[in-house]
């Protein structure tokens, strides 16, 4: 026994010998490796966790909610929930994935011989090089953006069997009003004069109807539009803009993550169900999204090198960003604007000096812009038409928390009482409630919610590897919901106020996945990079592709659907005016329904003199004898929305009446 021991103890080293150091190095590097493999593997159980938890959340409630309507389950993959039902069996197989070691070199010898080699031909050599040009990706997914856009126009519309999402528009009131000021601006003009007679009869949705006809919109929008509207082709702008949208986040994220994250990040952006909806749509967020991504690229640049160049066009790109929705723009620039402003405090200098005098310069040009406008429309270098229009029309469609109490209700002849009853006076709850549904949706319409919240958790909890350019996207992110708080209306689709935000998360969500798998490759677990691209494809399919039986229809036909509910209106508007073979000139006034309160009926063109006018009909204000005095010269017909017919005023009331007209 003492034979043995001494023996140990002989063979055993002894601190200071070689032997012992270099078992305290392998111990150090196991411990560092193990601590290491800790906190990775943490991490990505509680992502998972996370993402499995909202899975099952909604699969609960999809559940419940088939027990309530029809006592059964019933089939599960029926009727599934485009959020959790697919994804659950998906997150349930991620430990596996994730455990389960392959090595690339594992996966390239199990492919065939012909496919083995084939890396070593020159072709492919080729391809690889031309995919690494930076134009080659931007025009590649700008490409695939109009593509997009171009399919999506050709959906056909389920309550109008041949006819396309992109045959019958425009469909919001905000579209309207935004092609108004680009025919505004083409006629060489920025408003136009007040309706001559009854102008209570042609007040057009979001457009100021007072001594100066004209959109209450900021002018960016118009003049993005004008040279589309010219070429009788106006949604080319937004396709036009998308495609600019879809290359610029490619280059951002290229110059913050690499190559591939830059082509995930085009792909994503490009195939966003939301945005190839609302590159069919004349709304502000088009010009909006091109200043910001101008801005965050040139931003990008300065945190390279700083230059006069890039300082000019973040400048520009802001302002044009403000001209087209100035909440937006401020919010989303804040955080950029607060790094340049610490800069400047920690590390003044003439460099700093000049280019901050850079950036203000084009926003300086566009605040003259905007006060341009606001003397010329509204009569006030203060005061926009949009805050003119609410205070004159709506004033509950306002931000802010206010008492009804409070609100001052204009005079019944301009009141909009059906559409300024339609908002909800501002609360606490409901402002959390919008806050949720617009962070809720802008995931889903991004991409899908389950990959993006999974992502947005993975990066709080490994926030110290994240680059600062990605901390103030985060940020910017955060900055739009938050501004967006004090407003009563969730948005087009639960979530158009803070759209933007949209392809800002795509942009983060490429470089968090590609960073993923390059730990997954080094760390042998191909399964891992699979399974994160099976997560990406099916959120493609869910988005666009029917993948399962039953009800189910892709997420981008529901939004279709729900921008498009006012066409059946539309068309049956239009087909009974077409076939009634009207005698001209002639007023028809429209009395609409509850139902038709987001349906514009009335758009007419200044100056208002047109065969053909359309008007609302107000008997409160005009009565049928005084509308028939006041328009002598035209045939005067009502069309009941109820009904969806049209009778022609007996223009002998006109006659009878001794009540003189009421003046305009």
């Amino acid at each position: 026994m003492g034979a043995i021991v001494g023996k140990a103890a002989a063979d055993s080293p002894t601190e200071g010998s070689p032997g012992s150091e270099s078992e305290n190095r392998f111990t150090d590097e196991a411990t560092t490796k193990f601590a290491g493999w800790t906190n990775e593997s943490l991490t990505r159980v509680i992502v998972w966790i996370g993402g499995l938890e909202i899975a099952i959340y909604l699969e609960g409630t999809r559940l419940r909610e088939r027990l309530l309507h029809i006592a059964t389950t019933g089939w599960w993959i029926g009727d599934p929930d485009p959020d959790g039902t697919f994804f659950l069996p998906l997150l349930l197989f991620a430990p596996f994935c994730f455990l389960f070691p392959l090595s690339l070199h594992d996966v390239v010898r199990a492919l065939p011989v012909n496919w083995s080699t084939i890396g070593q031909q020159r072709w492919l050599t080729q391809v690889s090089m031309l995919l690494r040009q930076t134009g080659v990706m931007v025009v590649a997914v700008s490409l695939l953006s109009l593509g997009m856009s171009w399919v999506t126009s050709r959906y056909e519309l389920p309550a109008l069997p041949g006819k396309a999402f992109g045959e019958l528009g425009p469909y919001v009131h905000d579209e309207f009003s935004y092609q108004l000021q680009a025919e505004t601006y083409l006629a060489g003009r920025l408003s136009w004069p007040g309706v001559p007679r009854a102008r209570e009869l042609f007040h057009q949705m979001h457009v100021l109807n007072e001594d100066q006809f004209a959109s209450r919109y900021f002018p960016a929008t118009g003049a993005w539009l004008a040279p589309f509207v010219a070429c009788g082709f106006p949604v080319g702008a937004s396709w036009f803009a998308g495609m600019i949208v879809t290359g610029l986040a490619a280059s951002i994220t290229r110059r913050t993550h690499g190559l591939i994250a830059g082509w995930l990040a085009g792909l994503l952006v490009a195939v966003a169900p939301g945005g190839a909806i609302f590159n069919n749509l004349l709304l502000a967020h088009g010009p909006t999204l091109v200043g910001l991504l101008v801005c965050l690229f040139f931003f990008r640049r300065l945190f390279d090198q700083f230059t006069m160049p890039s300082a000019l066009g973040a400048g520009t790109g802001l302002t044009l960003a403000m001209l087209s929705r100035p909440l937006t723009a401020a919010s989303v620039a804040l955080p950029f604007g607060l790094w340049w402003l610490a800069n400047g405090l920690l590390r003044p200098s003439a460099e700093w000096w000049r280019g901050t005098l850079a950036m203000g310069t084009p926003l300086l040009v566009g605040f003259a812009i905007l006060g341009w406008q606001n003397e010329a429309i509204t009569g006030n270098v203060l005061q926009t038409p949009y805050s003119l229009y609410n205070t004159l029309y709506t004033p509950r469609h306002a931000f802010g928390f206010r008492e009804s109490n409070s609100i001052e209700v204009p005079p019944a002849r301009r009141y909009l009482r059906d559409y300024d009853q339609w908002a909800r006076l501002i609360t606490w709850d409901l402002a959390t409630e919008n806050l949720g549904i617009r962070l809720k949706e802008s995931l889903a319409w991004s991409l899908g919610m389950i990959p993006l919240a999974m992502a947005g958790l993975l990066f709080i909890l490994n926030w110290k590897q994240q680059p600062i350019f990605d901390w103030l996207l985060l940020s910017s992110i955060v900055s739009l919901h938050v501004a967006h708080f004090p407003y009563w209306l969730s948005g087009i689709l639960g979530y158009h106020y803070v759209y933007e935000s949209g392809v800002l998360l795509l942009m983060l969500f490429a470089g968090i996945v590609v960073r993923m798998a390059r730990e997954a490759i080094r760390s042998e677990r191909m399964l891992a990079v699979a399974w994160m691209a099976g997560m990406i494809a099916l959120s493609v399919a869910i988005n666009f592709g029917h993948i399962a039986p039953g009800s189910t229809v892709p997420r981008i036909t529901t939004g279709i659907r729900s921008v498009t509910h006012v066409a059946e209106r539309y068309e049956r508007f239009r087909t009974t005016l077409s076939t009634a073979n009207l005698p001209l000139p002639a007023l028809v006034l429209v009395n609409p329904t509850a139902a038709d309160l987001h349906v514009e009926y009335v758009h007419n063109r200044p100056p208002f003199d047109s065969p053909l006018l359309m008007g609302r009909y107000r008997p409160d204000v005009y009565s049928d004898a005084e509308v028939l005095r006041l328009f002598p010269e035209r045939t005067v017909y009502l069309y009941e929305c109820d009904q969806g017919t049209l009778r022609q005023l007996d223009p002998r009331l006109s006659e009878r009446s001794s009540a003189p007209a009421v003046e305009p």
